[in-house]
């Protein structure tokens, strides 16, 4: 077991099952190389040439700049929840 924020590409591939938490809430927990495909079906899918384990951080966190990115990511951390 390992908790670790934001791993690079390659630390990311060599995890086996990934536990995603947010807000309290499990937003994903399955096959590491599955949550890629998880998020898509989501309608968040990871960008060519991005890490995706700093895009699964990213999808679950809430986004503080301004009311509104905090009310709608608070909203799609509840949809991956």
């Amino acid at each position: 077991m390992c908790v670790i924020h934001q791993p690079s590409g390659k630390v990311f591939s060599l995890f086996d099952d990934l536990l995603l938490l947010s807000e309290g809430e499990v937003t994903y927990f399955g096959p590491a190389d599955r949550a890629r495909a998880h998020f898509g079906r989501a309608g968040l899918s990871c960008p060519p040439f991005t890490n995706p384990g700093e895009h699964a951080v990213n999808a679950v966190a809430v986004d503080f700049e301004s009311a509104a990115t905090e009310e709608a990511s608070r909203l799609r951390i509840a949809k991956l929840a």
